[in-house]
This record gives structure tokens, C-alpha cells and sequence, in this order.
């Protein structure tokens, strides 16, 4: 330490110049308070270290080799300005940056710290000094070993136990050839049996990261974190010091099955804290309270009478819930899924994952409330104008061309001439047990149907195939009697009448 460079470089400062009116001697009470607090303050301190403890000073200048460190009544310390340096020679602390150390020991009077052991410079001696003194040292992950990983710790080779590289367990690639920090746990047989831990100084960073946050995180606060795992019941989150828990719920205000639907392992994510529970060390966090509620500007974003498409995401004995937005749902009651018939449970007209169209009956934006019908049970004239039905065009015991629009267990949906939508009882279809009903109809086929009966003021219709069939074939009866007729009246007669003709 004799030829050391110990000139500092510190940032500039306006220093001032002396007033003609100052004093040259400072008030002599306030003198004698001002040395009276020093001396109890640095009572009150430690003046020596322990090897190897580990210490915290203020970065109060630097140069070429060297950082120094105030350390507070216990003196400057002296750190290696090669620890804080990268290889693009850029340092990673500035004047005034809070260091954690360890204590070397002193030299000529000099307070010697480390941040670690630098493993290229690591005799077995220091190495063993470290072990003894817990304070970390560089290696190089060589290799990947049975039960674990070779460090290059210096000039001599250390193990690594799986469980002792990381607080959780990742893929053994993603070491290789890393430059990390260890403990050395064991040190056996002058340096030829060492056994080193980085997880050691992992939890010691994290335990006091916990006391930082739990001095500093409050409920309502948005942190930074990564997330750590994905489970069915939601995504954890580290959050440095604690680990964090995004229920499912709260990944997004729609609807979400698998959190791998949102977020993904590593990636880095704003979070709102939503519980703190310390004693359990149980963080609750939120990814959708960060965005805005959807139910928030329900009135902008939706209208009653308006036909919107939806996805069926559950099924209840009393309905069927629709998300017609993310985030929002809509409930269709069971008593507008019937369509004129008896149900037993909604899964008999609906399922779920099914795409439909609804009409929005009500809107309580108080209760969160979304009350749906289906299109076709409300005969909506379209999305765009929720308008009240057009005047009745086709009326009861007409047989008009419809289009089916849908297909379901209990019928057909078709559409009228008219834009209504009406349905088409299976027991009102012409089809055989064979065909099946996906079968024997498709999307947008015509088909002919009789208006059997029209209520609820027009939005319940219901049709019938196998009528409209019947009143075909009554017509085509109808109109070859009158053919018939019509012969008889203006045709030769009977073979009788032709006799009595020839007779005369």
C-alpha cells in the first residue's frame, strides 16, 4: 500500500468566499453543542471491524485504482476500483452511491474492503481467508457435473451443488460459462475439496430486500417484478424480496383460463398491490387494476337494444353468462333461452365456448348487471339499429322461403322474409332419424316453412316445415280438383251424353 495513488477525484463544488462580516470565531456554545453530539455519536459507534464483516459506507470519490468509502466515525475504506469496473471500463457506482463491502483488514493505517474475492487473483491462502471470513469470491461456471456444476475459482476448481446455484431450480445451460459470485462452503484438504454456494448469498440479498420492502411497500402501490412461475390458480411474482401471488381473477379483466393466455416466465410486469400479509410473507398483486374497468364506461361502450356477438363462457340451472366485452358479462335467464319449450337446463339449447348473438335487454352498471336475450328469441333487426320490429309483413298460416340462420338440438332458427327470426320445432321438421339435424340443414339454407303462431307482439314466431309441406300438397290437390272441374265444364261430356247425341 506504500506507492498508492490516493488522490481522489471528487465532483466540484462552489465553496464560496468569505464575507467581510463573518467571524473569524464561531460561537462558542454552539461550538462545544456541535462537538459534544459528534463525540456521543461516535461513542456510540464501533472504532474496528471483524474480518470478513460485512460493512455499508457512501461513495465519496474515486480514481484509477481505487474507491473510497466513508465509513462514518469508523474512517474511509478502500475498495479496488477493478470490483466496480465492467469491461466497457464503465464503473457501476458514482459519487455519492451507497457500497456494501466486506472488511479485509487494514494496511499501513488503510481500512481494506471487497466487495469480493476477484477468483483470477484468489490463492488458495485468500481463498481459504474467505471461508473463514464469509466473504464472497468470483468463479467461473466451467462445466456442468454429476449432482451439479465445476467453478473455476481462481486457479483451483470448486463444486457447486445443484441446490446451492439459485434460489430456484432452472436449466443447468443457462450457467455455463458465467462469471458469478459464491460462498465457499467447505474448504478441505488445503484448497483441493471446496464446495461453494451462490444461493447462500442470494438469500441474504433477498432477506434484506423483504426488510426494505416491508419498511416501504404499501397496499396501492404499483412495483416491478418478474414473473417467477405459472400455476392453474395464477402467475407469482418476484418482486426482489418477496414473492408476489396475481390471482387468476385479477391477470385481466376478462376472462381468462390458463395465466400462459397473459403472461409468460421471465417476463417483466407492472404490478398493483392489492394485500400485504408480512407475517406469512403473502403478497397479493393485480395486472387489470392498472388498466381501466370496462364497467367503468359501460354506457359508452354498450346500449340497450343493442345486438352485439358474445361467447357462452358459463352455464347455470337459472341461464347462461356471455362475455360480450372483456370484462364484461351478460346473463341470458333461462326463461329466454326456452324459445316457446319446456328446458330443463341451458345446456340443452347452449354450450359452452359457443359463439351467439344477443340483444342487450337491460344495463346496471351500479350491480355490474348485463341482462342478454338471444337474438333470435328478442328477433333483432341488427347490430347496428336497435330499432322496434318493422310492421308484421307475414302473418299467421302463410307459408313463406325462410333462411336458417342456426341449428340446434331443439330446432331451427330461420329467417322470415320479414328480417324476424323464427323457430322450427324438431317435431315440426321434415327429417328422417337418420339424417340428423347438422346434417339435413346448413347455414343459410333455404327453406319453406308455415307461420304457425306469432306472440309476445312479433318476437316470438314459430314455423313449421312439415305444415308448410302439408299445405303444398293441399294446394296442388286444390288446384287439380279445379283443373278437373274445369274440364268437365267446358270438355265432350259423358260417354252418356255422347250416346244420346248419336241418337239423335
Amino acid at each position: 500500500m506504500a506507492n498508492m495513488d490516493k488522490t481522489r477525484e471528487f465532483p466540484e463544488e462552489d465553496m464560496g468566499s468569505p464575507s467581510e462580516d463573518d467571524s473569524i470565531f464561531e460561537d462558542e456554545g454552539a461550538a462545544e453543542e456541535d462537538f459534544a453530539s459528534m463525540l456521543e455519536e461516535s461513542l456510540r459507534l464501533p472504532q474496528s471491524f471483524s474480518r470478513g464483516e460485512r460493512v455499508k459506507g457512501q461513495v465519496v470519490g474515486m480514481n484509477d485504482e481505487w474507491v473510497f468509502v466513508d465509513l462514518g466515525a469508523k474512517g474511509e475504506g478502500l475498495v479496488a476500483a477493478a470490483e466496480v469496473t465492467a469491461p466497457d471500463r464503465q464503473r457501476s457506482v458514482t459519487v455519492g452511491d451507497w457500497l456494501d463491502a466486506y472488511y479485509l483488514g487494514e494496511t499501513d493505517g488503510e481500512i481494506q474492503l471487497t466487495t469480493r474475492i476477484s477468483g483470477a487473483e484468489a490463492s488458495r491462502a485468500l481463498l481459504e481467508d474467505a471461508f473463514h471470513a464469509k466473504i464472497p469470491v468470483e468463479g467461473k461456471v466451467q462445466k456442468e457435473i454429476k449432482g451439479g456444476f465445476e467453478v473455476l475459482v481462481g486457479g483451483s476448481r470448486a463444486f457447486c451443488p445443484y441446490s446451492q446455484m439459485d434460489l430456484y431450480r432452472e436449466e443447468a445451460a443457462g450457467y455455463l460459462g458465467q462469471t458469478l459470485s459464491f460462498l465457499i462452503m467447505e474448504f478441505q484438504a488445503g484448497g483441493r475439496n471446496i464446495v461453494v454456494s451462490r444461493r447462500q448469498l442470494l438469500e441474504a440479498e433477498r432477506r434484506q430486500r423483504f426488510e426494505e420492502l416491508r419498511a416501504t411497500l404499501e397496499v396501492g402501490a404499483t412495483v416491478q417484478g418478474t414473473v417467477r412461475a405459472l400455476e392453474a390458480f395464477g402467475a407469482f411474482v418476484d418482486l426482489g424480496g418477496v414473492d408476489g401471488l396475481i390471482p387468476l381473477g385479477e391477470l385481466s379483466w376478462g376472462r381468462v383460463k390458463d395465466p400462459r393466455e397473459v403472461v409468460s416466465v421471465g417476463q417483466s410486469v407492472q404490478v398493483h398491490v392489492l394485500e400485504l400479509d408480512w407475517d406469512r410473507k403473502r403478497v397479493a398483486l393485480s395486472l387489470k387494476r392498472l388498466t381501466p374497468d370496462p364497467w367503468s364506461r359501460i354506457r359508452e361502450l354498450l346500449a340497450e337494444e343493442q345486438i352485439v356477438s358474445g361467447r357462452v363462457v358459463s352455464l347455470a340451472q337459472y341461464g347462461a353468462f356471455v362475455e360480450v366485452l372483456p370484462g364484461i358479462d351478460g346473463l341470458i335467464h333461462v326463461s329466454r333461452l326456452a324459445l316457446g319449450r319446456r328446458i330443463q337446463h341451458p345446456r340443452e339449447v347452449l354450450h359452452e365456448g359457443e359463439e351467439v348473438r344477443v340483444r342487450i335487454e337491460s344495463i346496471d352498471s351500479d350491480q355490474r348487471r348485463l341482462a342478454l336475450s338471444l337474438e333470435s328469441a328478442t328477433d333483432a333487426e341488427s347490430e347496428s339499429s336497435p330499432q322496434p320490429f318493422p310492421p308484421v309483413e307475414v302473418a299467421v298460416g302463410s307459408v313463406v322461403t325462410a333462411t336458417v340462420v342456426a341449428v340446434k338440438l331443439f330446432g331451427v332458427l330461420a329467417r322470415l322474409p320479414d328480417g324476424r327470426t323464427g323457430l322450427i320445432p324438431v317435431t315440426e321438421l321434415l327429417m328422417s332419424k337418420k339424417e340428423g339435424l347438422r346434417r339435413r340443414y346448413k347455414l343459410d339454407q333455404p327453406v319453406s316453412v308455415h307461420v304457425v303462431d306469432v306472440t309476445d307482439g312479433g318476437k316470438r314466431i314459430r314455423l313449421s316445415e312439415r305444415a308448410a309441406q302439408e299445405a303444398g300438397e293441399a294446394l296442388e290437390l286444390s288446384n287439380y280438383l279445379t283443373r278437373e272441374h274445369d274440364v268437365k265444364r267446358s270438355g265432350l261430356g259423358t260417354l252418356g251424353d255422347l250416346f244420346k247425341k248419336g241418337g239423335k
